[in-house]
């Protein structure tokens, strides 16, 4: 592979790019030239691959334009350096746009020599080739903001008929290198032809984790004017660094529209149908709390007067309040049956047990103190008149 040489010769020459310059094929024998972000012009995050010992296991970073000065005879010497070393585990972080499929091979090749686990994360952007390195980890995660991108490798080539032939020969092979990739871990089949034959197919970390090409999706994460010039070189659809004001207008507009679905209305709804809406149920509001507060009322008002009614009769004075917040917890039906079941009470005067067992007293009229007789009057009138009869002999006048 080494680092490429950017002379080029005026004979045999190789050019080789792709769609929205975001993926390309290198020449397979020959030196060429590339298209990054402006023809052959360097782009804004230069191509870098580093492998070095974090704790036990190897970190692995790889961002900018894979084949921009690839020099994958060092990166091979750092791993084999690692691997002497007795590391078996590797994590790789990913943020680029894509670029040789022949210089990708050759990377997830050299990554190949660890053989414990390979784990990887994405940062913005694993897009192109990129994706053929990402889909070699056991496990690969991607922030909530970044975007995954995959498509046919594309190239052109100028030359004899043999170096045509050979170089399509070439593309067929990376091609279907690539598509069996994809579809080794694809949820959808269907999806993934369809878009493969389409051009490419832009995914949010969400969809691609749905689609089986990544495995969780992390926290968003603030994304650097860079990546976002790299995104939009390789044709991203959507702007990864989001305009503040633009942000802050689309969230407020979801929020009314969630608030005017709330309340009935159409999603479209404008300010002022949803302030007119939101008074008027204000108002029936204030209408059904002035109406609850006269239930109340006359829910407490049902509740005194019933255990007023029974005190003396059924329940003693000192049992008053006891009743009343029965009555207002658990309700005036529930009080009312409750005191319906409580027998009417007796006053120690309204029966008064002979010796006989009958219901008179064995004592006289003329022994009894006047508070008794008093209460055998307003109580037990029949006894009083029993009594007054035989100390008298006759009826007494009321």
């Amino acid at each position: 592979m080494g680092k490429m040489k950017k002379s080029l010769s005026l004979n045999n020459i190789l050019f080789f790019f792709v769609q929205k310059r975001s993926d390309f094929c290198y020449p397979m024998k020959n030196q060429g030239t590339i298209s990054s972000t402006k023809g052959d012009t360097k782009p804004s995050i230069p191509f870098r691959i580093t492998a070095e010992k974090k704790g036990d296991r190897a970190e692995i970073r790889i961002t900018g334009v894979i084949g921009w000065e690839t020099d994958c005879e060092t990166f091979r010497q750092q791993v084999d350096t690692l691997v002497a070393d007795g590391l078996a585990d590797a994590h790789i972080y990913i943020n680029s746009g894509g670029g040789s499929c022949f210089d990708a091979s050759e990377i997830v090749n050299i990554i190949g020599r660890f053989k414990g686990r390979v784990t990887g994360e994405g940062g913005a952007l694993v897009a192109s080739a990129a994706t053929y390195i990402a889909l070699h980890c056991k496990e690969f995660s991607m922030p909530a903001n970044g975007q995954f991108m995959l498509h046919k490798p594309t190239g052109c080539v100028i030359g004899t008929v043999s170096e045509m032939e050979n170089y399509l020969k070439g593309l067929r092979n990376v091609e279907s290198l690539y598509y069996d990739t994809y579809k080794s871990v694809a949820s959808d089949i269907v999806a993934l032809d369809a878009h493969w034959r389409a051009g490419d197919w832009w995914l949010t970390a969400a969809e691609a984790k749905d689609m089986g090409f990544i495995t969780s999706v992390k926290p968003r994460i603030k994304i650097d004017k860079d990546t976002e010039a790299l995104a939009t070189a390789c044709g991203c659809p959507v702007a990864l660094v989001a305009d503040k004001k633009a942000l802050d207008k689309s969230k407020t507009h979801k929020k009314m529209e969630l608030i005017a679905l709330a309340l009935g209305l159409k999603a479209d709804a404008t300010e002022a149908e949803i302030t007119a809406k939101l008074n008027e149920l204000q108002g029936k509001a204030a209408r059904v709390d002035e109406l609850e507060k006269t239930i109340k009322g006359i829910r407490e008002a049902q509740v005194v007067a019933l255990v007023d009614a029974a005190v003396g009769k059924k329940i003693t004075a000192d049992k008053r309040q006891h009743f009343i917040d029965l009555g207002h917890n658990a309700g005036v039906e529930v009080l009312r049956t409750t005191l319906e079941a409580f027998p009417e009470a007796v006053k120690p005067m309204q029966v008064i047990i002979s010796k006989s067992g009958g219901g008179s007293t064995d004592k006289k009229f003329n022994e009894l103190p006047e508070a008794e007789l008093k209460e055998l009057r307003e109580n037990n009138r029949e006894e009083y008149i029993r009594l007054f009869k035989a100390h008298y002999g006759f009826d007494p006048v009321f």
